[in-house]
């Protein structure tokens, strides 16, 4: 058993959100800020859910990283696309009530081409510290892994998994499809650091 994930639930329903994505392709990719240069996450694209007000985000002359301003003490606001995709929001919200959530943070929805990575890397800044950080696969196939130094998450459909984003973790996709991932940080006192 890993002291750096867990699985925390099983049978999310996350077939409408697979389905209305495949009918939008183009939402990935609006903002590339966290997927550029030496970015661990430059094979991805992003839809970014919840996140820094973007003004926050574009006006400051630097990479977006975890020393970034944007990264330091804020309140994420939701981006129009939680409108465009209101099959996220029951993944979301079960997700709060599973955890006793107190406060949201940032949500992204990942993509991954087949054979890409994210590359190792640890999270830290304000939100890493601030939140819990969650992982639920949207679209996988086998041969895609979450990989952490003592293991690593064979993502299953349905399946949530808590993940400590302050150790070295990266994603692999060795598969024929493209992986999704719905990344979720939650600010739960309760149950900070107990998962």
């Amino acid at each position: 058993m890993s002291k750096y994930f867990n699985t925390i639930a099983v049978n999310f329903n996350v077939m409408p959100l697979q389905i209305a994505l495949r009918r939008q392709p183009g939402l990935f990719g609006k903002y590339k800020d966290r997927c550029t240069g030496e970015s661990p996450h430059r094979d991805s694209d992003d839809i970014w859910v919840r996140y820094n007000d973007y003004q926050n985000v574009s006006n400051v002359d630097v990479p977006l990283n975890s020393n970034h301003p944007a990264n330091g003490p804020h309140r994420p606001v939701w981006y129009p696309v939680y409108y465009q995709l209101p099959q996220i929001r029951h993944l979301i919200f079960d997700l709060m009530a599973l955890v006793e959530g107190e406060e949201l943070g940032t949500i992204l929805l990942v993509k991954l081409e087949p054979g890409q990575q994210i590359y190792p890397h640890t999270d830290s800044g304000w939100s890493a510290g601030y939140y819990e950080k969650y992982f639920i696969p949207i679209q996988t196939s086998a041969g895609a892994s979450f990989n952490f130094p003592d293991g690593a998450i064979l993502p299953e459909l349905g399946h949530v998994y808590w993940f400590n984003n302050s150790i070295l973790h990266s994603y692999t996709n060795n598969t024929p499809d493209d992986a999704i991932m719905l990344i979720v940080t939650i600010r739960s006192d309760k149950v900070q650091g107990a998962l």
